[in-house]
This record gives structure tokens, sequence and C-alpha cells, in this order.
């Protein structure tokens, strides 16, 4: 569910909503050279 909500709210592509919610949820590291997805995980952190 959370992977929609942030799927909605940002302009990613559903899979990296999907790393983003894995990454929230379950605390774990997520490794990507996708400069999007790394500046979203980033503001996660903060």
């Amino acid at each position: 569910m959370y992977a929609l909500e942030v799927y909605a709210a940002v302009s990613l592509d559903f899979v990296d909503c999907l790393l983003i919610a894995y990454n929230k949820i379950n605390h774990e590291n997520v490794f990507s050279f996708d400069k999007k997805l790394n500046k979203s995980l980033q503001r996660l952190d903060v």
C-alpha cells in the first residue's frame, strides 16, 4: 500500500516506488544507479 502512495505522489517508476517501500518498511539498504531513486531514498533518511 505504501508503494502506491509513493507512486501517486512522485514521478518515479512503480518499481522504484516498490524499492522505496521496501527500504522504508523493512529497513533494508537499496543500491541503485538511478539518480532520481537515490535522491528519493536520501530524502527518506533525513
